[in-house]
């Protein structure tokens, strides 16, 4: 009798350890789901609707998309460290197409002005047609072909390079498993291939750069995009073998004074390839080039920087220029 009474005890109690353990394991799950994987930040998703529910956005006609506004939120902070909206079709992952943030550096992403990219599909929609290919950075390529439905170089959510701040390097895998997961990216070999030899091409020279990408357009007219954000993103995809930097000046009383600051602190600097983004909310961003043979890289020679003439080269054709975004034709 005892020892029925034992083995019965037991059983009871293994049953309550494996439930309490599934228990744990769910909840482990849950929090897996709900943090992110123990993330150090999260998503809030604020609002969702068509883009008519969105003015601020200035999105014309596409109300089959769904926009969605997130919050970016940490715990220890009450207010929302950077905003940023969504844009996805029925059944197709969804688009950065707007980001703003706080932070004078890059947290996660980069900044993303939706105001000007609309520009810009306007003017591709006005100046290619249907058979012609756009190549820019992966996340560009993206929101571009959202808009416009023309063809792009990449099609896929490539994914990287994810700006993580050295305080949350202990969390890299979780926050890229996270990102992945939100944006549902999946990516081929081949999209990988074909957007690694795209920035291949902007990290060599001219010559080079423009053989590498006519080898990718095989035969179709095509557009270069190129964005003041990719010297950012390129820099940290070659872990700072591409030497850019950037600073933030206040402006001084008008632009011209700013300007003036801006020269006198690069020249006590040395520094003398440098390109000025214009301006916004007060300040101007400054970028520089930290190694002078970065200079006849093909991405240096696309963008104003004080050592090159955008207007001036022989195979990229100037089409559109507006703000940090400079249109080429490859000839």
């Amino acid at each position: 009798m005892k020892d029925g009474l034992k083995k019965k005890a037991l059983l009871t109690i293994g049953f309550l350890m494996i439930a309490g353990g599934l228990s744990l394991f769910l909840y482990y799950i849950y929090n897996l789901y709900s943090s992110g994987g123990n993330i150090p930040y999260k998503y809030v998703l604020k609002e969702t609707g068509k883009p008519s529910k969105f003015t601020d956005l200035n999105i014309s006609g596409n109300e089959d998309l769904t926009i969605k506004k997130y919050e970016t939120r940490l715990p220890t902070i009450d207010k929302p460290v950077a905003t940023f909206y969504t844009a996805e079709r029925k059944n197709s992952p969804p688009v950065l197409i707007d980001y703003k943030s706080d932070s004078p550096f890059p947290v996660i992403t980069l900044p993303v002005s939706n105001e000007v990219y609309q520009a810009l599909y306007k003017e591709i929609l006005k100046n290619t047609g249907e058979g012609d290919l756009l190549m820019s950075w992966w996340d560009n390529c993206l929101r571009i072909k959202l808009f416009t439905e023309r063809a792009v170089l990449a099609d896929e959510h490539i994914g990287y390079p994810l700006f993580i701040p050295d305080i949350w390097q202990k969390h890299s895998k979780a926050i890229s498993d996270f990102e992945r997961g939100f944006w549902k990216g999946k990516t081929t070999k081949e999209g990988h291939e074909r957007f690694k030899k795209y920035t291949d091409a902007m990290l060599s020279g001219e010559e080079e750069g423009y053989r590498i990408l006519k080898d990718l357009s095989q035969g179709k007219r095509t557009f270069i995009v190129a964005d003041f954000r990719d010297l950012t993103a390129l820099n940290e995809l070659t872990k700072g073998k591409f030497g850019v930097e950037y600073k933030e000046f206040v402006l001084a009383g008008d632009i011209h004074g700013t300007i003036k600051q801006v020269k006198v602190w690069m020249n006590e600097k040395g520094i003398k390839n440098y390109m000025v983004e214009p301006s916004s909310e007060g300040s101007v961003r400054v970028y520089y080039l930290t190694k002078d043979e970065d200079k006849a890289k093909l991405i240096a020679k696309l963008l104003p920087f004080t050592s090159s003439n955008p207007f001036n080269l022989e195979k990229f054709k100037l089409h559109y220029q507006k703000g940090s975004i400079y249109v080429y034709e490859l000839m």
